[in-house]
C-alpha cells in the first residue's frame, strides 16, 4: 500500500493536498517532475514500512498517442468507407456520434 510519494500523505482516494485544503490527484506528484528526478514512495507491505527510491519514465505506447505528434494522419478510402490507424485520441471517442459532434 502506498502512504506518501515524496513526504505528500496520500489519501484514500488517491488525492494529496496541494494548498490547505485544496486536494489533487496524485499522478501530478510523478508526472510534474524534471526527468530523471527521483521519486520516492512510502509504502506498506506485510505490516512492514518500507521507503523505495526510484527514477520513473514514460512507458512506451502500444498505439500513437498523439495527432502530429507520435504518429501523422493517415487514411484510406475504399467504396466510400474510410479507414484510418487506431489512435488513442480516436479511442477517446465515446460513439460515431461523439466523434462526429466534434468537427
Amino acid at each position: 500500500v502506498i502512504t506518501h510519494i515524496d513526504g505528500k500523505s496520500l489519501g484514500d482516494d488517491y488525492t494529496v493536498s496541494l494548498r490547505g485544503d485544496e486536494l489533487m490527484n496524485a499522478d501530478f506528484l510523478i508526472t510534474g517532475k524534471r526527468k530523471e528526478a527521483p521519486t520516492v514512495f512510502d509504502i506498506i507491505r506485510d505490516t512492514v514500512p518500507l521507503q523505495i527510491k526510484a527514477i520513473l519514465k514514460p512507458l512506451k505506447s502500444n498505439i500513437p498517442r498523439e495527432h502530429n505528434h507520435d504518429c501523422t494522419p493517415e487514411w484510406l478510402i475504399v467504396g466510400g468507407l474510410l479507414f484510418v490507424p487506431l489512435t488513442c485520441p480516436l479511442l477517446s471517442y465515446g460513439s460515431t456520434d461523439d466523434l462526429e459532434e466534434s468537427g
